[in-house]
């Protein structure tokens, strides 16, 4: 078997190094997220939009992940400022805060409820690297119009055992959103849907845990 030349082994030992280099700048600079989850009803938060139906109906998902040169953060501030003009003071006061920070994350929610109920959750996230900000926004929400017939036979049905739809299950869950243990398993639920549609579409740019709360 032929000696193999130093010089190849020597270029071989460059390209691992230049690899591990590389990976270790592209994780250095993901961005990392970390989602509450209440662990008392994960489990059912996860068996309901396990179901594909379920899961479709929950989203409206627009999220976008921008990556910003330092010397331009200010500006592109402003936009996102004027952007979100008529968003909740907390969250402009989140935005306006970005240049002064290296990085951070928060959770918006905003509950509806009445005829047409709706729940959503809002997250802005920013990593500060090398001359460069990364700033993720996205937003879930999910609406519900409960019908009048089911809340004249939702009791009924409760009384005699009666198993119901997944849609139904929704409008109980989001018709009663304010009572704690609904609360709880919507949020889940919509923790759950994010982080799946980010890890898809920003995997290389993103780390998702999950923290129990």
């Amino acid at each position: 078997m032929p000696e193999r030349d130093p010089l190849f082994f020597f270029s071989m030992f460059l390209l691992f190094i230049v690899a591990i280099i590389s990976l270790w700048l592209q994780s250095s600079n993901r961005m990392h997220l970390e989602f509450p989850i209440d662990s008392k009803h994960a489990k059912h938060a996860r068996e309901l939009i396990e179901n594909k139906r379920l899961h479709a109906s929950i989203e409206e998902f627009p999220a976008s992940l921008e990556i910003i040169k330092n010397v331009n953060l200010n500006a592109y501030i402003d936009l996102l400022l004027d952007q979100h003009k008529n968003s909740d003071k907390s969250m402009r006061e989140y935005i306006a805060r970005i240049p002064f920070t290296e990085q951070g994350q928060h959770f918006f929610r905003s509950v509806s409820v009445g005829w047409h109920n709706s729940f959503s959750i809002t997250l802005i996230a920013h990593k500060k690297y090398d001359g460069y900000h990364k700033i993720l926004i996205a937003r879930l929400s999910k609406e519900v119009t409960v019908s009048l017939l089911y809340r004249i036979l939702s009791p009924v049905a409760s009384i005699f055992g009666m198993t119901i739809s997944e849609q139904k299950q929704m409008e109980a869950i989001i018709t009663n959103v304010n009572q704690g243990e609904n609360k709880q398993i919507m949020e889940n639920m919509m923790m759950f849907v994010m982080a799946d549609n980010l890890h898809n579409r920003f995997n290389n740019d993103v780390e998702i845990d999950f923290v129990q709360k």
